[in-house]
């Protein structure tokens, strides 16, 4: 159903990025990469406040799902 497409984006999307954000900030520092973190997922949620239909709030998950987990572990320092 839709509601399963909706909420398995948002991990799928964590489990796929997190090798790649993780590489990703070894290469431009932890500063620098929770910053763009941070900023991604404002973009995402603020994407999700203003979907007006259900393919815009799947696509507004995007960028809070890719960005939101990199944020936290990196804030209570686990990679």
């Amino acid at each position: 159903t839709v509601a399963g497409i909706v909420g398995s984006s948002y991990g799928i999307l964590q489990l796929f990025s997190s090798t790649l954000v993780g590489c990703w900030s070894d290469v431009v520092g932890r500063r620098s990469s929770l910053l763009a973190c941070i900023l991604l997922s404002a973009l995402g949620y603020l994407l999700l406040g203003a979907a007006t239909n259900v393919f815009l709030f799947v696509l507004a998950r995007v960028p809070a799902g890719l960005y939101f987990l990199m944020w936290f572990q990196r804030r209570n320092g686990r990679l």
